[in-house]
């Protein structure tokens, strides 16, 4: 999609903690301005509340039916495979955690307005602001939403054609379990054939 179009649009759900936050809205002007993002926009467009079954709820639903068909999931691999299966031309994509971006709340401690009445947002490539619909039939609204000492910085980016995910670090390692709740999943596979107990073992470690 990056590769042919120049103006991206998404349709979306009302979810708050995922589509509606603060921390989505700012990644996403980091996004658009990354030199290497083809399109020149980006626009999400919510659902009204309740019209918004999509194409991906569909799948979900065939997931959630096939799992149903196992009394336990034991492994990664083990749920790789019954997602595979839930349904025909199913392509996954798995990302490794160095290829994941950690993205940051970049904006400003008082909030310009309440997320929940965004029914519109959209995204310009050479600018660092927020375009806004509180209503499908209003004109955009422009906010800076970018904390004051962000806000230089990324726009001096901008205007030099530099990274905007420059200042984003990657996943380094992997993120880990607690040490006590590793020892109680060891126990607690002993009864298992030895290729779950396998992916339990290799389990990585991390108490910070």
């Amino acid at each position: 999609m990056c590769q042919n179009s120049d103006n991206l649009v998404i349709k979306c759900d009302n979810c708050c903690s995922q589509q509606k936050s603060w921390l989505f809205l700012t990644s996403l002007i980091l996004i658009v301005n990354e030199p290497e993002f083809r399109p020149k926009s980006i626009e999400i467009d919510y659902y009204e509340t309740g019209h918004s079954f999509q194409a991906a709820d569909s799948v979900h639903s065939n997931i959630s039916t096939k799992m149903k068909e196992f009394d336990n999931i034991y492994s990664y691999n083990h749920l790789i495979s019954i997602i595979k299966t839930s349904r025909k031309n199913l392509k996954l994509e798995l990302l490794k955690y160095n290829e994941m971006y950690v993205f940051k709340d970049l904006s400003k401690k008082k909030k310009p307005f309440n997320l929940k009445k965004l029914k519109s947002i959209k995204f310009i490539k050479g600018s660092s602001k927020l375009f806004v619909k509180f209503d499908f039939e209003d004109n955009f609204l422009e906010y800076s939403i970018l904390e004051k000492k962000f806000q230089s910085e990324i726009d001096d980016y901008i205007e030099n054609s530099i990274s905007t995910l420059i200042k984003l670090e990657k996943q380094s390692k992997p993120v880990g379990i607690k040490s006590n709740k590793y020892q109680n999943l060891i126990r607690d596979t002993t009864k298992l054939n030895n290729t779950y107990k396998e992916f339990y073992q290799n389990l990585k470690i991390s108490d910070i």
